[in-house]
């Protein structure tokens, strides 16, 4: 049975505000889309090349950069970040399950909210008709 992505407000260099997907079933950090990465003009480094595994394919060395940035959610704030740059990705950013284990979060959808232990800061579910991202000024 499907159920709704859950998003989170998430700030970029104190400088661009976006949303960022959680999901708990993949094994990297988090990632970044290239598209996002090359507007904000973060420092790309070339790493050797490693899979993307999806669903129902694996895409040989896709994985070539990554990137790093300061974070923000909504106060959460973390520096020199590094996310794996994926091409084509559709969502802006993506936490994944090692940074759910590394900030101890807890993710309740009934409630609509995600603690993220390491700091105490219970942070509230962006809806999934929010796309808007923008600078901050």
């Amino acid at each position: 049975m499907d159920s709704n992505p859950f998003y989170i407000n998430f700030g970029i260099n104190g400088i661009h505000y976006t949303k960022a997907l959680i999901n708990s079933g993949c094994l990297c950090f988090a990632t970044i889309s290239l598209s996002l990465a090359d507007h904000l003009r973060l420092p790309h480094i070339s790493i050797t090349p490693c899979d993307l595994a999806q669903v129902n394919v694996t895409v040989k060395s896709a994985i070539r950069e990554v990137a790093y940035t300061d974070t923000d959610i909504d106060g959460h704030k973390l520096n020199h970040v590094f996310f794996y740059i994926i091409p084509d990705q559709e969502d802006d950013v993506i936490l994944r399950r090692p940074w759910m284990d590394a900030e101890d979060v807890i993710v309740s959808p009934s409630r609509e909210e995600l603690t993220i232990g390491t700091s105490g800061l219970t942070v509230k579910e962006r809806s999934q008709g929010e796309g808007i991202t923008f600078p901050i000024s």
